[in-house]
C-alpha cells in the first residue's frame, strides 16, 4: 500500500470528484495521504477533509506564493490551526520559490524561518517547497531548523544536497518528475539515497507522471511514480511501497 505524502486534495478543482477519489483509495492501494495547505483557507479545508476521512491527514502552512498578505500575528493563527486537531501532522507547505519571485527573497526567507518556529513550538515536522532556491533552503535548514525534522517535497536538488538534508534529519520525497523522459538526475540519484529516508508523492493536481502527463493528477497515480522509483533502485514496487509508507508513518508520527 502506498502513502502519498503530498497532495492538495482540498483544492477546489477536486470539489466534484474528491469523495470518489478518497473512496477509491483501497482499490488504488493507497493507505494514506497528506493534504497540504498553501494558505489559511485551504489549510482549514484540509483539516476538515482529514477529520472526515481516516486515511487523510492535514498539513497547515502558507506556500511562498501566498505570503505577501500575511498580517501581524499570523503565526499565532497558524499555531492554533496546528493544534486544532490530531489529524494535523505537519506545517506545510512552506519554503522558498525563486522561479517567480512573487515576493522579495529576503522576505520569503524571513517567513520560512517564522513558520519553522511555529513547527518547533507545535512539535511537528515541516514540508518544504524549494524551487530554484537550493542554497538558501539548506542554509535555513542548517541554521534555523535545529530540533525540527521534515521533508523536501518533490525534490529537485543535487545528491550532495539530499545527503546534507538527511544529515539534518530530513527526508527526500520523490514526485512525478522522476517518470519524465528527460529527468536523468533523479533516476541516477535514487539508488544512492538511504532507503529509510525516501518518500513518494503526487503533488496532485499538479505534475502528473508519465503515462498520464498532461492530465489532472490524482493520488491513484502514485503507482506510476513508485514503479519508476522501484525500477531505479532495483526493487519490486511492493517493497518500495512498504518502505516508503513506513518512512511516512515515522516522519509524521502516525500509528499503524
Amino acid at each position: 500500500m502506498w502513502f502519498d505524502t503530498h497532495t492538495h486534495l482540498s483544492d477546489e478543482c477536486f470539489n466534484e470528484v474528491r469523495e470518489n477519489i478518497i473512496a477509491s483509495f483501497e482499490k488504488d492501494e493507497i493507505c494514506g495521504v497528506i493534504d497540504a495547505g498553501t494558505n489559511f483557507e485551504d489549510s482549514k479545508r484540509a483539516i476538515e477533509n482529514a477529520k472526515a476521512h481516516p486515511a487523510v491527514y492535514a498539513a497547515v502552512g502558507i506556500h511562498p506564493d501566498f505570503i505577501g498578505k500575511l498580517e501581524k500575528g499570523y503565526q499565532d493563527e497558524l499555531l492554533r490551526l496546528a493544534r486544532s486537531s490530531k489529524k494535523v501532522v505537519a506545517i506545510g507547505e512552506i519554503g522558498l520559490d525563486y522561479h517567480y519571485d512573487v515576493d522579495p527573497r529576503e522576505y520569503q526567507q524571513k517567513k520560512m524561518i517564522e513558520m519553522a518556529e511555529v513547527a518547533k513550538e507545535a512539535n511537528l515536522p515541516i514540508i518544504i517547497h524549494d524551487r530554484d532556491a537550493h542554497n538558501d533552503v539548506m542554509n535555513i535548514i542548517k541554521n534555523n531548523c535545529k530540533g525540527v525534522c521534515g521533508v523536501l517535497h518533490c525534490f529537485s536538488g543535487s545528491y550532495e544536497m539530499a545527503m546534507e538534508a538527511i544529515k539534518q534529519d530530513f527526508y527526500i520525497s520523490i514526485g512525478g518528475p522522476i517518470t519524465f523522459k528527460n529527468e536523468k538526475k533523479l533516476k541516477e540519484m535514487a539508488p544512492k539515497l538511504p532507503l529509510d529516508r525516501l518518500l513518494v508523492e503526487t503533488d496532485c493536481p499538479c505534475l502528473a507522471p508519465v503515462p498520464v502527463r498532461g492530465t489532472m493528477n490524482v493520488p491513484a497515480n502514485i503507482k506510476y511514480t513508485g514503479q519508476v522509483l522501484a525500477d531505479c533502485i532495483g526493487m519490486s514496487a511492493d517493497k518500495v511501497a512498504e518502505i516508503t509508507t513506513a518512512n511516512a508513518k515515522r516522519l509524521f508520527k502516525l500509528e499503524d
